[in-house]
C-alpha cells in the first residue's frame, strides 16, 4: 500500500546528485551567512559608502542603459519556467545582472513556476545562490514559501512546497525551522486525537522525502532513510514521532481485541444456528481489514524508529471443519464442544423475544440538559442516524442535539422527514417514535403534525387495499401501524391512533385485519389501563372486533390474528386450546406458518424459512411438518397478494434446490387446477385463476420448469394453433344455427389467462430464443378473441394493453407480431348466419381494433366497495362507436388488397373445439395432434401444432 522500503535505481540516481549539490550548497550558505554577519558588525562600509550585497561583480561597460533593464528583466522574468533542464542557463543569466532593486519581481515570479519533486534541487541552486548575492533576498521570499506549504486547496503543490523548505533547511538557506516543525506536529497530532490516522499519507510521503535529515538517523543510502547530513537533524521531533508510533500499536491492539470478540460471538452463533451471522461476522472482518491497514502504517513508523512491528492477530487455537448451508467454515475445535455440551444439557430450547425496559415508554429525555455542544448533524443525517440507533440514550441524544440547531425550516423538513418509514425499518418505529416524543416536548406541533401526515396515508392505504380491484396489487404496511401505534404509546396522536382504528373497522377486509391488530397489539394494553375514555374505546373496539370476525372466517390467517389480539384484551374465561390455521395442528405448524407468511412478504432470500424447514423436517412424528404441509403453504394462494407470487417463486426455486421435484410437483398442481377451472369457469374463483396462471409463469421465470413448456401450455390451453398467415386471407364462415356453438365465459377466460401469463414472462425475461414462439401465441390470441362475440370489454382492453407494451418495450417481438383488423362489423355475423366475415392479416402494423380510449372513473368510497362492478356496461358505449371508426376507414381498401391474398375458409365451430388431452406441465409428450383446415375447394390443409412451436 505505501511501497517498499528500499528505492528505485531512478530514484537512488537522483538522490545521489542532491546529495553532492547540497554538500556544495551548505559551504555556501554558511560562508554567505557568515559573511552577512561580519558585515552586520562593521560599520565603516556604510560609512565609506562602499556598496553591500547588490549583487555580482559585473563588468557594465559599453553597455547602455536600455541593454541592462532588458537583460535585467530577461533574467527575472525567465525565473517562472525554471527547470532542472534550464538550471544552469539560468544560472548563468544570475551572475550577469543585478537585481538588488527588482527581487520582489524575482521572488513573484521564481514562486509561479511550475515545482515538481525533481525539480526541487534546481530551485534550492538557484535560491542560495540569490541569497549569497541579496542578504534580503531569504526574508522577502521565505515568508511566501511557507503560505504556500499552508495552502490546502492544491495538495500537490503544497506537498512540493514543503519539499523545497526542508531542503532549504538542510543545506542551511533558511535556519527557522519552526513553520516546518509547527505543520508537521499538527498533523501527528491530529491523527494521534481522533484515531484516524487520515494524514498519514502525508507524513509518510515527508518521511520518505527526508525522514533522515530532518530527524538525524539514515539506514542505507540504497533505503528511503537515506539522510546527506545524518549528524544534524534539522528538527529535534524523535520523542514526538516516537508516540506517534505507540498510538498505532495502540490502535492495533484495540481492533485485534474488538475483532477477536466479535469473532468469537459470531462462531458461536455459528455454531449454534448452523449458518454464518452477517452481523458479527461482517463486523470482524471489517476490523480485521482495519487492523492489517494499522499494522501497514505502523511497521513503515517502525523502520524510521527501528522497531519491528510484529502481528499479534495470529489464531493458535485448532481448528475445525463445519458445515453450514452456506458452506464450508473452519471455527476453534473449543467453541464446538461447548456448543455441543450446552445441547446436551439444553436439547430443547425457546427462542424468546426480550422485553421492553418497563421505563421505556415513561422516562423520555429530558430536553432541558443540553449538550456542550452539538453533534455535527444536519437534520437529514439525524434522521439516518435515527434509524441505525439501537439503544433510548441515543435517541435521547439525537433529540438534543437538535434541540442545539433547531431553525424554522429544520422544522418543517423533520416533520417531512419523519413522516415517513421505510418497510425494512419497522423494528426501529420504537426508537423513532421516542425521538419525536423527545422533540414534541419543546415543540409541541412536531408530534401533532407528525400524526396527521401518518393518519393520512394510512388511510389511503386502508381504501386501497379495501379496493376489490386494486387489493392483490397493494404490498402490505404493517411498518405504517406500527410507527401509529408506539407513537400512541408515547402519547403522541392518541386521536388519530383511535381514527386509524375505526376507518379500519369501516374497510373491514382480511388484508385490512392485519393493521387493525398491528394497532391494538402494540398500544392497546396501554391505552386499557391508561384512562376511562381510551379503556372504554378499546372495549368498545375488542367487541366490535369479536362480532365481526365472521367475516373473514375463510381466511384462517387473517382470522387467527383477530382471535389473538381478542385474547390479548380480554384473555378468555376458560384456557382453550390454541387457535391455529391452515389445518395446523400443534405450535410446530403453527410457527412455520407464521415465519412463513412474513418471509415472503419481505424480499430477502428465503435462506432462513428454509433453514426452518429443514430442521423441521428432521422429526416428522413429533413436528407434524412433511412435504404435504409445505405443499400446502405454497398453494394457499388466498393467503398471498399478486405482489408476492415473485418471492414466492424464488422460495420454491430454492426449496427445489434440496427436493428437486418439489418446484416440478407444485408446477403440475397449479397446471392442473388451471385446468380443472377452465373446464367449468367461475366468476367467484375467477381471482385465483388469475393468481395461479401467473405463478406458474414465475416458476418458468426462475428456471424451476422449462420456458418452453410453459409457452406449450398456453399454447394448449387455447386448443387452436395456425401457421402465421402474414400472406393469407382467413375468412371464417359462420355455420348454419343447428350448427351454430355460441362462445362461452370459458372462452374468455382462456384468452384472460393466457394475457397474464405473457405479461408477467416478457416483463420478467430478456431471452430472445423464445421471441418467434412469443409472437406466433399473441397471433393465436388475437385469432380466438376476434372469432367469438360480443367481446368483452376487460378481454378487449387486455389485448390492447398487451400490443402496446409489445410496441413500446419488446420491439424485437413486435416485429414479429401481426396485427389482425376486421373487415366487417360483428352483428352482420348475429343478422345472417349465412353470412361471412373475413381476417386480414397486414404487412404494416397498425392499431388493433379493440384498442379504444380507456377510462378510468372516480369512484366514491361506495362505488370501491361493489365487488360486482360491471366494467362491460361501463365501456360497452364506448367501445362499439371506436371498432366503428376503425372499421369504416379499413372497409374503403379491403376489396382491393384481398384479391392479392390466398384464401382459405375456415368454420368457426372448428375454433371453439376443445382438445381431450390437457398435459400436465411436466409432460415430455408432443402437441395433441394435427388440425385440419377446409379449403374454399372443399380441400384439406392439415397444420401440425408440433411444428408451429418449434
Amino acid at each position: 500500500m505505501y511501497g517498499s522500503f528500499t528505492r528505485t535505481r531512478e530514484e537512488i540516481e537522483f538522490r545521489k546528485q542532491r546529495a553532492e549539490t547540497y554538500k556544495k550548497l551548505v559551504k555556501l550558505n554558511d560562508s554567505t551567512w557568515k559573511r552577512y554577519s561580519k558585515k552586520q558588525e562593521d560599520d565603516f562600509d556604510d560609512l565609506l559608502g562602499v556598496a553591500v550585497d547588490d549583487g555580482p561583480q559585473i563588468n557594465m561597460k559599453g553597455m547602455s542603459p536600455t541593454d541592462v533593464m532588458k537583460a535585467t528583466k530577461s533574467c527575472y522574468q525567465r525565473l517562472s519556467t525554471l527547470t532542472r533542464e534550464n538550471k544552469d542557463q539560468i544560472i548563468k543569466q544570475i551572475n550577469s545582472v543585478k537585481l538588488n532593486k527588482f527581487l520582489e519581481e524575482t521572488c513573484s515570479n521564481l514562486l509561479s513556476a511550475k515545482l515538481s519533486t525533481y525539480d526541487i534541487p534546481a530551485f534550492v541552486e538557484v535560491i542560495s545562490i540569490l541569497h549569497s548575492y541579496y542578504k534580503e533576498f531569504i526574508p522577502l521570499i521565505a515568508p511566501r514559501i511557507v503560505k504556500n506549504c499552508n495552502n490546502q486547496d492544491d495538495v500537490a503543490r503544497r506537498r512540493n512546497f514543503i519539499y523545497l523548505y526542508i531542503d532549504l533547511l538542510i543545506v542551511h538557506a533558511v535556519r527557522e525551522t519552526e513553520p516546518f516543525s509547527s505543520i508537521f506536529l499538527e498533523s501527528l497530532q491530529s491523527d494521534i486525537t481522533s484515531q484516524s490516522y487520515s494524514n498519514f499519507t502525508f507524513i509518510w510521503s515527508i518521511i520518505k522525502y527526508a525522514g533522515g535529515d530532518i530527524f538525524g538517523v539514515s539506514r542505507g543510502q540504497d533505503t528511503i532513510i537515506d539522510a546527506i547530513f545524518p549528524e544534524n537533524p534539522i528538527c529535534p521531533m524523535r520523542k514526538e514521532i516516537f508516540g506517534y508510533f505507540k498510538s498505532l500499536l495502540d490502535a492495533m491492539k484495540q481492533k485485534m481485541d474488538q475483532g477477536r470478540e466479535n469473532f468469537e460471538q459470531a462462531y458461536y452463533l455459528i455454531a449454534r444456528l448452523g449458518s454464518i451471522n452477517s452481523g458479527y461476522m461482517q463486523d470482524a472482518k471489517e476490523e480485521r481489514k482495519e487492523y492489517e491497514e494499522y499494522m501497514e502504517k505502523a511497521k513503515c513508523i517502525g523502520f524510521l524508529v527501528n522497531k519491528p512491528v510484529p502481528d499479534e492477530w495470529v489464531d493458535q487455537e485448532e481448528m475445525s471443519e463445519l458445515t453450514t448451508i452456506d458452506g464450508v467454515i473452519k471455527i476453534p475445535s473449543r467453541i464446538i464442544a461447548e456448543v455441543a455440551k450446552e445441547k446436551e444439557d439444553k436439547p430443547e430450547t425457546q427462542v424468546f423475544t426480550p422485553s421492553m425496559n418497563d421505563n421505556f415508554y415513561d422516562v423520555i429525555a429530558d430536553m432541558e440538559v443540553r449538550l456542550l455542544e452539538p453533534l455535527g448533524y444536519d437534520v437529514i443525517q439525524v434522521r439516518k442516524e435515527a434509524d441505525r440507533a439501537t439503544d433510548s440514550q441515543r435517541i435521547d441524544t439525537l433529540a438534543r442535539h437538535y434541540h442545539l440547531i433547531d431553525t424554522p425550516e429544520d422544522r418543517k423538513k423533520l416533520i417531512e422527514l419523519f413522516s415517513n418509514i421505510n418497510k425494512n425499518k419497522g423494528n426501529q418505529a420504537r426508537y423513532l417514535a421516542r425521538f419525536v416524543a423527545d422533540i414534541s416536548q419543546v415543540f409541541t406541533e412536531v408530534g401533532q403534525e407528525i400524526s396527521e401526515n401518518l393518519f393520512d396515508e394510512y388511510k389511503r392505504f386502508i381504501l386501497a387495499a379495501s379496493s376489490p380491484r386494486i387489493a392483490s396489487q397493494v404490498a402490505s404496511k404493517l411498518h405504517l401501524a406500527r410507527y401509529i401505534a408506539e407513537l400512541a404509546h408515547f402519547k403522541i396522536g392518541i386521536e388519530e391512533y383511535f381514527k386509524c382504528i375505526d376507518f379500519t373497522l369501516d374497510k373491514f377486509r382480511p388484508r385490512t385485519a392485519e393493521m387493525l391488530c398491528t394497532l391494538i397489539n402494540i398500544a392497546g394494553k396501554f391505552f386499557d389501563s391508561y384512562c376511562d375514555q381510551t379503556h372504554t374505546n378499546i372495549r368498545r373496539v375488542i367487541e366490535e372486533l369479536s362480532a365481526r370476525k365472521s367475516e373473514i372466517a375463510t381466511h384462517q390467517y387473517a382470522l387467527m390474528m383477530v382471535e389473538q389480539t381478542i385474547n390479548s384484551i380480554i384473555p378468555p374465561e376458560v384456557e382453550a386450546e390454541p387457535v391455529f390455521y391452515s389445518n395446523a395442528v400443534n405450535e410446530y405448524q403453527a410457527f412455520l406458518i407464521y415465519v412463513f407468511k412474513n418471509e415472503i412478504e419481505t424480499e430477502a432470500k428465503p435462506k432462513k424459512l428454509i433453514r426452518y424447514i429443514e430442521k423441521l423436517l428432521i422429526k416428522p412424528e413429533k413436528t407434524k411438518i412433511d412435504l404435504t404441509f409445505i405443499f400446502k403453504l405454497v398453494l394457499d394462494f388466498n393467503s398471498f397478494s399478486a405482489a408476492q407470487l415473485t418471492q414466492l417463486a424464488n422460495f420454491v426455486a430454492e426449496f427445489s434446490k434440496l427436493y428437486p421435484n418439489f418446484g416440478i410437483q407444485v408446477a403440475d398442481i397449479v397446471s392442473e387446477r388451471i385446468h380443472r377451472f377452465l373446464e367449468c369457469p367461475s366468476t367467484n374463483y375467477k381471482q385465483r385463476l388469475v393468481m395461479e396462471s401467473r405463478f406458474l409463469a414465475e416458476l418458468a421465470v426462475k428456471n424451476v420448469v422449462s420456458y418452453e413448456d410453459v409457452l406449450k401450455f398456453m399454447n394448449f390451453i387455447l386448443s387452436f394453433n395456425v401457421p402465421n398467415p402474414r400472406h393469407l386471407l382467413i375468412k371464417v364462415e359462420k355455420p348454419k344455427k343447428s350448427q351454430s356453438k355460441d362462445s362461452t365465459t370459458r372462452d374468455f377466460h382462456r384468452i384472460f389467462v393466457v394475457i397474464r401469463m405473457l405479461e408477467t414472462l416478457m416483463g420478467r425475461t430478456t431471452n430472445p430464443k423464445y421471441n418467434d414462439q412469443i409472437a406466433k401465441l399473441i397471433n393465436h390470441v388475437q385469432l380466438y378473441t376476434i372469432t367469438r362475440s360480443p367481446i368483452p370489454a376487460t378481454v378487449a382492453f387486455r389485448i390492447s394493453d398487451l400490443l402496446d407494451y409489445i410496441a413500446l418495450e419488446k420491439k424485437d417481438i413486435n416485429a414479429k407480431v401481426t396485427k389482425i383488423e376486421t373487415t366487417q362489423q360483428a352483428r352482420l355475423i348475429n343478422e345472417d348466419p349465412r353470412s361471412t366475415y373475413e381476417i386480414r392479416f397486414l404487412k404494416r402494423p397498425l392499431q388493433i381494433v379493440t384498442n379504444i380510449l380507456k377510462l378510468t372513473p372516480e369512484l366514491s368510497d361506495e362505488d370501491e366497495d361493489e365487488e360486482d362492478f360491471n366494467e362491460y356496461e361501463l365501456y360497452e358505449t364506448k367501445f362499439n362507436r371506436e371498432r366503428a371508426e376503425f372499421v369504416d376507414l379499413l372497409e374503403q381498401n379491403t376489396k382491393a388488397k384481398n384479391a392479392q391474398h390466398e384464401k382459405i375458409t375456415i368454420p368457426l365451430d372448428l375454433m371453439s373445439k376443445q382438445e381431450e388431452f390437457f398435459p400436465r406441465i411436466s409432460s415430455q409428450s408432443g402437441p395433441a395432434g394435427p388440425i385440419d383446415f377446409y379449403t374454399s375447394n372443399n380441400k384439406f390443409i392439415t397444420i401440425d401444432p408440433a411444428d408451429i412451436m418449434k
